[in-house]
């Protein structure tokens, strides 16, 4: 679960870089030490997506009488919060072949 080192030389990946590759989806974490690419795996960008967008979404539906003020901010916290304990649930994977 708490998936936080490199696969191939078990180096520990900086909150900061894992934060950062989930903002540009496409982009994978470089290992300081043994320089391997690690990629996040489809599940946990599903999982981010599921998070960030239909939950907001089922949360305007159902709390439909907050006003406008009220529902940014509530959204606001969720996805800072998303956003900051993500990295503790998400998993890596190396790819093989060539580089895109």
């Amino acid at each position: 679960m708490f998936n936080r080192k490199c696969i191939e030389c078990n180096n520990d990946i900086t909150w900061g870089a894992m934060i950062k590759s989930y903002f540009i989806f496409n982009k994978p974490i470089k290992c300081t030490d043994c320089k391997s690419l690690l990629h996040i795996n489809r599940g946990s960008k599903f999982l981010m997506l599921f998070l960030l967008i239909v939950i907001p979404g089922l949360y305007r539906i159902v709390f439909n009488n907050f006003t406008l003020e009220k529902s940014i901010f509530v959204l606001l916290i969720w996805y800072i919060i998303i956003l900051l304990i993500f990295p503790l649930f998400s998993k890596f994977h190396i790819e093989d072949g060539f580089p895109k």
